[in-house]
């Protein structure tokens, strides 16, 4: 566990920029975008979302293969947050706590020695 003197700095960056951004292009854009053009199609909302998690996760791809799988894990759940709740807030606040967890409870960002 850590806490910084920047954690909260990071985190209310972290949820304003990181993940409203990405969650509004990825679940608001990309995969409503593709449901809605899909509909009436069988397995269109599944293409959708497998979709657009996919290009979530290769969208992370600078950080590296492992960076790009966790992504797209994650972006799974997102994607699901986003359909079970029919909100973006939904997908925003489920990719904020899994940011902040990781944050505080694990190496995101690593700690520099």
């Amino acid at each position: 566990m850590k806490w910084l003197p920047t954690t909260p700095w990071f985190l209310v960056n972290n949820l304003l920029i990181t993940c409203v951004t990405e969650e509004a292009f990825f679940r608001g854009v990309l995969l409503a975008g593709l449901a809605r053009g899909m509909a009436g199609r069988r397995y269109g909302v599944a293409v959708a979302v497998v979709v657009s998690t996919l290009l979530f996760g290769l969208a992370h791809a600078a950080g590296g293969p492992m960076l790009v799988l966790f992504a797209t894990l994650a972006g799974f759940g997102y994607a699901a947050a986003y359909l079970r709740s029919g909100r973006i807030e939904g997908a925003i606040l489920t990719h904020f706590a899994l940011n902040a967890v990781h944050f505080v409870a694990f190496t995101y960002p690593a700690l520099v020695r």
